[in-house]
């Protein structure tokens, strides 16, 4: 049994949000209720709840919390959560994942949609998809990144250190 089926129905923790939801509470609230949960509990939250709540519940995570939500969950979930949100907002969820896990996400949505995604997305993360893209599925080229960091062969260690830490951080092309 999962730890949150050990506990009476009330105390869950999408329970909480279950009553706020039925209560009509209002952003705000809901918004710090969400706040405190996990990707893997808002996964579960989303679960349990009817379609147009968890459409409100997606629409009120932040971007970080959507990429992590929607890349832990099995491809059913992603295609589920990913029809709830408008295009703009998938493209700005997938212009923030690696290439590879982007065109994982997409992969869920119907042709036409992910044409629409791209669209709104920046356009050089979108050449990066396409080019994936190109690839069939389930194939290396396919689940492959296109990232990558080339350090020098002069470089001392303590050099390629400051680099790898750089690129990381989001600081080196």
């Amino acid at each position: 049994a999962e730890p949150d089926d050990l506990l009476p129905e009330e105390q869950r923790p999408h329970s909480r949000i279950q009553q706020l939801l039925e209560e009509g509470a209002d952003r705000a609230s809901l918004q710090q209720a969400i706040d405190s949960f996990h990707d893997v509990d808002i996964r579960d939250l989303l679960d349990h709840l009817a379609d147009e709540q968890a459409e409100m519940v997606m629409q009120l995570l932040d971007i970080d919390d959507m990429i992590e939500t929607i890349d832990g969950s099995d491809d059913e979930e992603k295609k589920e959560m990913l029809e709830q949100l408008p295009d703009e907002k998938v493209a700005q969820i997938i212009n923030e994942m690696p290439p590879d896990e982007a065109v994982e996400a997409l992969g869920q949505l119907e042709e036409s949609r992910i044409s629409a995604v791209l669209h709104n997305m920046d356009e050089k993360h979108a050449t990066d998809i396409k080019t994936l893209m190109h690839f069939a599925p389930q194939t290396a080229g396919r689940i492959m990144t296109n990232e990558f960091l080339a350090l020098d062969r002069q470089m001392t260690a303590a050099e390629a250190l400051a680099k790898t830490r750089d690129h990381a951080d989001g600081e080196v092309e």
